[in-house]
């Protein structure tokens, strides 16, 4: 019995196998700007460890999003519950995961929930954090954004910049 299992997932691999070496590479998705957004930030507040790791909140002041589509103000009402990895202490330069909660209140007066969540890349120079984006609205005007696929990239502040400030560009994936 188990043979004849093994040798049903080897014949199944290797027909994969062979149907997919002749295909083209898949299409990419495109990405469409959305959105650019800057965050001005509170003082972090690290709240200790948890089963996920270390906590540390970081307060959401306020801010500003500007794009074709969207644009308007980021409410004071938000945080980063970021996670730290035990191993590395309270070093976000070791490990960050970001886990947002926030709110866009647009030009027009709607509002947008906004959560972005995603670990911290490294890239030479740059420290960049990719995250995944989700909105949510009962907006007619703005309803599009339920079903929005997005990715955000984070960039922290240029040298000589003040710490409490965050940049992040918003964008749409498409098929």
């Amino acid at each position: 019995m188990k043979s004849s299992i093994l040798t049903k997932a080897f014949f199944f691999s290797s027909m994969a196998l062979s149907v997919t070496n002749g295909l083209k590479p898949p299409k990419s998705p495109l990405l469409t700007h959305l959105c650019s957004v800057n965050f001005t930030l509170g003082d972090a507040i690290p709240v200790g460890s948890g089963p996920r790791g270390i906590r540390l909140v970081i307060p959401i002041l306020n801010g500003t999003f500007w794009g074709p589509r969207l644009y308007g103000a980021i409410l004071p009402i938000g945080a980063d519950w970021a996670l730290l990895d035990p191993k590395y202490g309270l070093d976000p330069e070791m490990s960050f995961t970001a886990d947002v909660r926030t709110t866009f209140k647009t030009h027009d007066g709607e509002f947008i929930q906004v959560s972005l969540s995603g670990e911290r890349q490294v890239d030479d120079a740059k420290k960049r954090t990719l995250v995944r984006i989700g909105m949510e609205t009962g907006s007619e005007r703005y309803y599009w954004v339920n079903s929005l696929v997005g990715l955000g990239v984070v960039t922290r502040p240029a040298e000589g910049g003040r710490d409490f400030e965050l940049g992040m560009e918003f964008w749409q994936a498409r098929l």
